[in-house]
């Protein structure tokens, strides 16, 4: 038997190499394949890459800017669309990178896992809190520094 007789080096196999939580495909398949198998992901990740792009383009815009409409702050604590929209928004590019490059690494394993509508719900409310608590710190501490970032959901 040589290496080409092998299930997985065979291109019409379903040999996958990850987990057994994954389900089988075709060996190969891209980025196609894995935007099938993890919407909630991309979309997550798509989202966030929109919303720096809007950031950047309204930045100088007074009338419109939408992190000052977005951006959580601890005085505004009653403005309730911010503790969702903060996390969609991000400082700079690296912020960006890194947080989206944790949602795709370990997000798609979630989702495969919990299913895609569990891990948004997840995703979201551990965001949601870490927004509430941050609000909560600095109003113990007598601050009003604004908070922005994926940071919250992807770290939890």
């Amino acid at each position: 038997m040589g290496i080409h007789d092998r299930d997985y080096f065979r291109p019409e196999s379903t040999y996958h190499a990850g987990r057994a939580t994954f389900r089988p495909r075709r060996a190969g398949g891209g980025f196609v394949v894995a935007m099938r198998q993890s919407p909630v992901v991309f979309a997550l990740v798509f989202a966030n890459i929109a919303m720096y792009i809007a950031q950047m383009l309204t930045i100088e815009n007074e009338q419109f800017n939408v992190t000052a409409w977005l951006i959580l702050v601890p005085s505004l604590w009653h403005e309730a669309w911010r503790f969702i929209g903060f996390q969609f928004l991000h400082g700079n590019f690296n912020h960006l990178l890194f947080n989206m490059l944790a949602v795709f690494m370990f997000g798609r394993y979630l989702e495969a896992k919990w299913g895609g509508r569990r891990f948004l719900i997840v995703y979201l409310a551990c965001g949601i809190f870490a927004g509430v608590v941050q609000v909560c710190t600095e109003m113990v501490m007598n601050m009003n520094v604004p908070v922005l970032g994926a940071s919250g959901g992807v770290s939890a």
